[in-house]
């Protein structure tokens, strides 16, 4: 289970009440608002279809001028709700009476890929009516997503905003609640005002792509926009980095991403009380709140940041969207993917493929700490620790998954380096090859997470095995090449929860999360020892972490998170909470700093996921090895995705 926190929030925000103004101008003018212009064809199309650039071939739309913008939010949901808010009315009642005008609807999100869970969410809307004028100001938003034990619970207003995250564990319910505190961070606020306001207020484009009710199939690579579209008016639209299908009628609307399929649901005009918070839980504040006010000034500020720096503003800009090709007009996105692609249309892009002959190669998957026991290796798949990893990495012709009882030790154990190199070269079929006779990795492509980098860096440097850096790569996943500082509080917090009588006592129950995650050993009062090897200064037989940083052309990328939350997961409380209560520096992903994963990486890292090598992503440590899927929203947040196409 997994939320792109606030940024998905505020993007359902936007595209449900934008959508449903799409489909009242769609049903009621009977055409789209503007008129489609098809751009030239691109390349990579052209080529898929062998270069014929015929007139038929012009009725696909890989890319669209015309732009449309729509209203402000309000203005959208007066369309959707149909209200009644006239002068009269509103001369009728006393202005004390009309100070509150709530509107909302439920829906069902549904992920496309990863656990493929279903979601409710209730979405609600108040407005102040502008006394004798058929118009309204919006002043916040609520919304509650809600399923299996977790609920997270939102509010938007143009001043301020929090957020509540409340999970029901086997002992305890644990309720954070985040907000940003005014009195010590002026700054924040105002940021947090400017987003507040122009996520109120701002207009939006829209790129129709439909026309006579019918979708226009060809060009259009993604099953689940064809299969669901089909014969409903259907628009596109992007919002801050992500794009955003939607199509519907009278009976039915539903919004795409490359994600998700949302379902619109019931409509209601009157304030949903339903409470869905849980008034036993522990609350973090009844802990620790000088830690509770920290995280909230903390989340929102690297939040903030995050959506600013997509450029807000850009919504509107007509520059920035103009010529803009959605991923489901991409066959290398959307026919690599085999929960995305449609077959039918997808075709000539295979046959251009199969043309070209482009080699698949083995692929090796390396856990990091904590592992429970020495599995031999199976090429099916390990979702407990990879997620569907399958699904984003259509370049392996096999995928070997290696698993060893990493728990009991640590990266410096010899005998793990070289059941790495051995199976690496064995799963590969060149065995014995060497390199001034060194074993060599060929034909290969090595992903490691967490303490599997430190373990492969360490075997190249004793060089019980060599890559072969012309036929080969290594992806390095969260790689600690300078340790992680949380391992001196882990040790604290487990010792607390083996001995401490007081159940309710911050460290008591600190060490029980690290505990039921995975981090201390049970029955014992310490980490697993695999854990205790990343310390920054952990040392064995006269070899230490600092010793044995790669070079910078040892991996050829890197993924890094930057946010202890991440993908609510059922990781984003401990490490959360390790990462703020050990003060180990920010950016972190709750285990380690930025600066230990990106350390001697050779480039600059970006929140692109898809060519770039080295990818800056607000995922947490456990979110990078796929286990949690993607992000809903955000390229920042896709870290399954960055393994596509990686050789």
């Amino acid at each position: 289970m997994k939320y792109t926190h606030f940024l998905f929030i505020c993007i359902v925000v936007l595209t449900i009440s934008l959508s449903t103004l799409i489909f009242a101008e769609l049903t009621v003018d009977s055409a789209p608002s503007v008129t489609q212009t098809v751009a030239p064809v691109n390349n990579e199309i052209a080529a898929n279809r062998g270069g014929n650039n015929n007139d038929d071939d012009d009725e696909e739309f890989v890319e669209i001028n015309s732009l449309s913008h729509i209203p402000r939010l309000f203005d959208m949901f007066k369309q959707l709700f149909r209200t009644s808010i006239t002068n009269q009315t509103l001369i009728n009642n006393p202005p004390n009476n009309l100070s509150k005008l709530v509107n909302g609807f439920e829906f069902t999100l549904t992920e496309r890929t990863g656990q493929k869970q279903s979601y409710n969410g209730v979405f609600q809307v108040q407005s102040v009516p502008l006394r004798y004028n058929d118009t309204s100001k919006p002043t916040f938003i609520t919304i509650d997503l809600f399923s299996k034990g977790v609920s997270y619970h939102v509010k938007i207003t143009e001043k301020t905003s929090s957020v509540t995250l409340q999970i029901q564990a086997s002992l305890f319910c644990f309720r954070v609640e985040l907000y940003p505190t005014a009195t010590n961070n002026i700054e924040l606020m105002n940021k947090l005002k400017l987003f507040g306001s122009k996520l109120l207020n701002q207009n939006q484009v829209v790129y129709p792509i439909s026309g006579n009710n019918v979708l226009k199939k060809r060009g259009v690579y993604d099953k689940s926009v064809n299969d669901i579209c089909k014969r409903l008016n259907t628009v596109a639209f992007a919002m801050f980095d992500e794009e955003i299908v939607f199509c519907g009628d009278e009976n039915k609307k539903y919004l795409i991403t490359r994600n998700l399929i949302i379902k619109l649901n019931k409509i209601f005009t009157q304030v949903n009380k339903k409470d869905y918070n849980n008034s036993k839980c522990i609350r973090l504040q009844q802990l620790d709140v000088n830690l509770q006010r920290v995280l909230g000034d903390k989340y929102f500020e690297d939040l903030i940041s995050s959506l600013l720096s997509q450029n807000v503003t850009s919504i509107q800009d007509e520059t920035f969207n103009k010529k803009k090709k959605f991923w489901f007009g991409k066959p290398s996105i959307s026919c690599e993917l085999p929960y995305m692609k449609d077959d039918s249309v997808c075709k000539p892009y295979f046959n251009v493929k199969k043309i070209l002959n482009i080699p698949k190669k083995v692929c090796i998957f390396i856990h990091g700490a904590g592992g429970t026991g020495n599995i031999a290796p199976n090429n099916q798949s390990y979702p407990e620790y990879w997620g569907d990893i399958e699904m984003w990495t259509p370049q392996c012709k096999e995928r070997w998954f290696l698993r060893r009882k990493t728990s009991d030790i640590g990266w410096d154990d010899l005998k793990l380096q070289r059941y790495y190199c051995s199976m690496a070269m064995e799963k590969s079929g060149f065995k014995n090859a060497t390199r001034n006779g060194v074993p060599l990795i060929k034909n290969t492509v090595i992903f490691t997470h967490s303490q599997g980098g430190l373990v492969l860096s360490a075997a190249l440097k004793n060089n019980i095995c060599a890559i072969d850096n012309t036929t080969s790569s290594w992806y390095a996943i969260s790689p600690p090449f300078l340790g992680s500082d949380v391992v001196a509080k882990l040790i604290k917090y487990c010792h607390a929860y083996k001995h401490s009588t007081r159940i309710m006592s911050k460290d008591y129950i600190f060490g029980y999360f690290a505990t039921v995650f995975g981090y201390c050993e049970p029955g014992t009062d310490r980490p697993y020892k695999g854990y205790m090897s990343l310390a920054p200064n952990y040392c064995a037989n006269g070899v230490c972490t600092a010793d044995i940083l790669p070079q910078e052309s040892s991996a050829r990328g890197r993924m890094c998170g930057t946010n202890p939350i991440g993908l609510l997961s059922k990781f984003s409380v401990p490490l959360l909470i390790l990462s703020q209560a050990t003060n180990i520096p920010a950016p972190n992903d709750g285990m380690l700093e930025f600066n230990s994963c990106s350390v001697r990486s050779g480039g600059t890292f970006t929140a692109e996921y898809l060519e770039p090598k080295l990818y800056r992503a607000i995922i947490n440590h456990a979110d990078s090895s796929c286990r949690n899927g993607n992000g809903w929203f955000g390229s920042a947040r896709q870290p399954c995705a960055f393994y596509l196409n990686k050789y």
